[in-house]
């Protein structure tokens, strides 16, 4: 067990000498440090390409593991561990040949290996970025809008004229799919975290 964010070194005495009596070792005690912290967002941390601090946090995050856990004791506990083998048999098959992503700071949660996946089945992903204002290449066979944070970005994607008008050319006679965040860029309208309303792009009918 490692504690963590503890308050004081008698936090760290009565919580470690309670579970070490209930036979599992205490193998390090880390103090409460505003300094360690991630920064937050609503969902979720801010994503590390977003965190211009990230490698001076991690080296902080480093130093603090050598003087606050015990890592010889933690490498004895541990056991080799070894994934069970497997394949790309239920992996998400490639929506089309050639897939209009969009990609940029509002689009950001593609999983890469569902992105790997598509390319070693022979698909093209063509990248365009809405923030840009661009739209999808109409020789494209689909449009896929992944999760990120556009209510970040909601007046900029509202103000994106041609990328709008793109994407309901593109809605016309091919297939769109969006999930989480390009989901609600689908929709009516978006409120973004100061309760402003922005207008998406109208392809179905809900508002977030």
């Amino acid at each position: 067990v490692v504690l963590n964010r503890l308050g004081s070194e008698r936090h760290r005495r009565l919580s470690g000498d309670a579970i070490e009596a209930i036979g599992l070792p205490v193998v390090g005690a880390i103090l409460r440090d505003p300094t360690l912290n991630l920064p937050e967002r609503h969902l979720g941390l801010v994503q590390a390409g977003e965190y211009d601090d990230l490698m001076a946090h991690l080296d902080r995050l480093a130093d603090m593991a050598e003087k606050s856990l015990d890592l010889d004791a933690i490498m004895a506990l541990a056991t080799p561990f070894t994934p069970a083998s497997g394949g790309f048999t239920d992996a998400l098959v490639p929506p089309g040949q050639r897939i209009a992503l969009a990609e940029d700071a509002a689009f950001t949660f593609l999983y890469p290996h569902v992105a790997a996946y598509w390319r070693k089945a022979g698909a093209e992903i063509v990248p365009f970025s809405p923030l840009a204002d661009e739209a999808p290449d109409e020789t494209c066979d689909v449009c896929w809008l992944p999760g990120g944070y556009p209510e970040l970005h909601a007046g900029k994607l509202a103000a994106a004229a041609n990328f709008r008008a793109g994407m309901t050319l593109f809605a016309a006679a091919k297939p769109i799919h969006g999930e989480c965040g390009g989901f609600m860029v689908l929709g009516e309208a978006l409120e973004d975290a100061s309760g402003d309303t922005h207008a998406m792009l109208g392809l179905l009918g809900h508002s977030t």
